[in-house]
């Protein structure tokens, strides 16, 4: 039986979309920033709250990087469903801020970090995203 989503620190998403490599250097490191990703020549940002203003500004501080859009939208819609533990044969993959008690005890537990997660194993079409 799945167990029931538990309560997601990352209500909304604001992503920014960059054309150009988004390199600012270590001392970038606003309120509310979790992380960048890249995709060949191109980059998006991810804030917990908006934020345009400074993706601005560093963008056009930085060579070859122009902000393209910025979109707003939920943890859940970005990765298409609610995050729940996932178990692939014995390990059962949490997010943070599931509650690990409700885990089975069984599997060996695995608990992704904080901060921005791409995709989930369900993503995987030879892995289940079930519990």
């Amino acid at each position: 039986m799945p167990l029931p989503p538990a309560a997601n620190p990352y209500a909304d998403l604001y992503i920014y979309y960059l054309s150009g490599r988004f390199r600012p250097g270590r001392d970038f490191q606003p309120q509310h920033y979790l992380g960048c990703w890249e995709e060949g020549d191109f980059s998006f940002l991810f804030f917990t709250r908006p934020n345009l203003a400074l993706v601005e500004k560093t963008a056009a501080s930085l060579p070859d990087v122009t902000l393209i859009d910025h979109y707003q939208m939920t943890y859940a819609q970005w990765q298409g469903g609610d995050i729940v533990p996932c178990r692939i044969g014995r390990f059962t993959v949490t997010p943070p801020w599931f509650d690990a008690a409700s885990a089975r005890r069984r599997h060996h537990r695995s608990r992704s970090g904080r901060g921005l997660r791409h995709g989930n194993p369900s993503h995987h079409p030879g892995l289940s995203g079930s519990p």
